[in-house]
């Protein structure tokens, strides 16, 4: 009998391991996740670390952790494939060097955690709230997202491919040399962000605002841009090469020699 498939609610044992319903461990989870689907929905997991483990490179596959609760987990350098975090609430996460493929993210809480280089693929961020974020080259590649929330973060170099991100909203948060490609950002909005010397290449970009943002040295190219506003934004150095404007503007001035090859001009400000 598989002990780990059963609902139920972690414990920690004098030493902060972690008990789960089965009366495992966590080193147990690794090694029974490589074998069996289990199903852990609403589980309690503190104070443990993947990374500890007598295993070279921690898998965790085929989890079902939906409303699950998740704090002080170390999980560096973890790969996390097939899972399913949907609605769980996650807090003071290590996810440095963590891969997360084909995994449900939606509806997630992530706050206060680090994910330094970590890699994102084929998940679904869809209504998931990510809130005092840390770590340079996040990278989110082939990914959805509808509705995701990022605050309060700090996460130079992310970058973006190749993904589908309808209602963003990402407030207040510092995202230097940022780099979003061949993506599509339907209806979203970037307020009070500093994104200097990023690169958007080869997006499509409908019904975006960029509001209060540094966007100095910011490049768009090859980019079909659809009703976007750059409203009190810094522009200093802003490039438009090669882009598709249509009904875009911006209250702070333009200067024609930023705009290079484009269709359509930028509205309102250009000089």
């Amino acid at each position: 009998m598989n002990l780990w498939n059963r609902r139920g609610t972690g414990i920690k044992d004098q030493h902060g391991n972690v008990l789960l319903s089965g009366g495992g461990t966590l080193k147990d989870l690794l090694r029974e996740s490589a074998q069996n689907d289990l199903y852990l929905a609403g589980a309690v997991i503190k104070g443990t670390a993947a990374r500890q483990v007598d295993l070279v490179e921690p898998v965790l596959s085929n989890i079902n952790l939906a409303n699950s609760f998740l704090e002080h987990v170390d999980l560096t350098n973890t790969s996390i494939n097939h899972c399913r975090f949907s609605g769980a609430k996650m807090s003071n996460l290590k996810l440095d060097f963590t891969s997360l493929a084909d995994a449900n993210l939606n509806d997630i809480s992530l706050m206060t955690s680090s994910m330094q280089s970590a890699f994102v693929t084929c998940c679904d961020l869809s209504g998931a709230f990510w809130h005092d974020l840390s770590g340079s080259s996040l990278r989110i590649h082939e990914s959805k997202a509808r509705k995701l929330v990022v605050t309060g973060s700090s996460l130079p170099e992310i970058v973006i491919f190749g993904c589908l991100l309808s209602g963003l909203n990402i407030e207040g948060s510092r995202l230097e040399e940022m780099c979003v490609e061949r993506s599509v950002v339907d209806t979203a909005e970037f307020r009070e962000l500093t994104v200097s010397n990023g690169m958007f290449l080869a997006n499509t970009l409908l019904y975006v605002d960029f509001i209060e943002c540094d966007l100095s040295g910011v490049r768009f190219d090859d980019t079909t841009m659809v009703n976007v506003r750059f409203k009190k934004c810094k522009m200093n150095g802003i490039v438009f090469a090669g882009c598709d404007l249509f009904d875009v503007a911006s209250d702070v001035p333009v200067d024609n020699k930023q705009v290079l090859e484009c269709k359509g001009e930028i509205q309102g400000a250009t000089q």
